[in-house]
């Protein structure tokens, strides 16, 4: 029998929705990864296990982090990456590169605009174009160990976290689109999403050669059609886009794209399902699009008149 678990997400612009920048599984690697994507094994592990929580103890040794995007050519990538430890800053970026997952992978170096320190903390960020299929950002040990470590024993770091979100992009008036979304927005067991759709509340769908469906590669392949019942079997005359896989699906961090295109004017209201194959539930997402064109609270922000309240706060979000 199939469940629901009912969610909000507050984080809309008109005619266009972004997720939140939020913190992804990050993977580390002590050794050149090569095109080997994160996560897809050796050399990468998953940072903070057991052998994959420390930091080379030489000047001049690397270690490379890695974190899995949805590649979507048109878009720029806003990449945010974080060190936790006592020897944080004493790590320096040597590059920043987006992987495309063709064969083999195309690499695309990335820029870095920005280094912050904090206590016991190193914030990079870069920009990435176009939006990668993943990241690798390397680091170079600058400066011996802090006083007081024990060169034998390298340094521990407790966090090494990358985050990242989409620029904003110019959306036409019928259509609205997700950038940087994901499923992971529940604690608990992994979930695999094999199924997802999405009905506005009075625009009718266009035509299924208009939608667009941007997961990580390696997750599909998917296909997409235009529906007119959801999930239950309740009619939706207006119809919506079912995309499904019967490959491996997103799991909770995975991040995806769409592009919801309809015949009128963009809604400003959604419904959008993802059937978790693990669990044999629905998860439901009430979706409100600011139709002023500007962003509610919490919403994604690059200055204080994206956002309804006037305010954008120093990390991004709106007040």
């Amino acid at each position: 029998m199939k469940k629901w678990v009912y969610l909000t997400l507050a984080t809309m612009v008109a005619l266009t929705f972004a997720t939140q920048a939020a913190a992804w599984t990050t993977y580390v690697s002590y050794s050149d990864p090569g095109t080997t994507r994160p996560g897809s094994g050796a050399p990468w592990g998953l940072s903070g296990s057991p052998g994959f929580n420390t930091l080379p103890p030489n000047v001049g040794d690397m270690i490379w982090f890695g974190i899995t995007n949805a590649h979507i050519a048109t878009n720029t990538k806003s990449f945010t990456f974080t060190l936790t430890s006592p020897d944080a800053s004493k790590f320096s970026p040597a590059s920043l590169t987006g992987y495309v997952n063709t064969t083999p992978p195309t690499a695309t170096p990335g820029g870095i605009t920005g280094i912050t320190d904090g206590p016991g903390t190193r914030t990079i960020t870069g920009t990435l174009v176009p939006q990668p299929s993943w990241e690798v950002i390397k680091l170079v040990r600058t400066a011996a160990f802090a006083p007081g470590f024990n060169k034998a024993n390298a340094s521990t770091f407790t966090q090494a976290e990358g985050s990242s979100h989409c620029s904003r992009t110019q959306a036409s008036t019928n259509t609205v689109s997700f950038f940087d979304a994901s499923f992971g927005v529940l604690d608990g067991p992994p979930i695999l999403i094999n199924e997802v759709l999405i009905f506005a509340d009075s625009q009718a769908a266009g035509p299924n050669d208009d939608q667009l469906f941007s997961p990580p590669d390696y997750t599909g392949p998917w296909v997409g059609e235009i529906v007119f019942a959801g999930p239950d079997g309740e009619p939706r005359p207006q119809g919506g886009v079912r995309w499904f896989t019967e490959g491996e699906g997103l799991g909770a961090q995975e991040i995806y794209g769409q592009t919801f295109s309809m015949l009128g004017d963009a809604d400003t209201g959604y419904s959008l399902y993802g059937f978790d194959q693990v669990s044999g539930q629905y998860y439901y997402f009430r979706i409100e699009v600011a139709p002023n064109g500007c962003t509610p609270a919490g919403g994604v922000c690059e200055s204080d008149a994206d956002c309804c309240s006037g305010r954008c706060k120093v990390n991004g979000i709106c007040r």
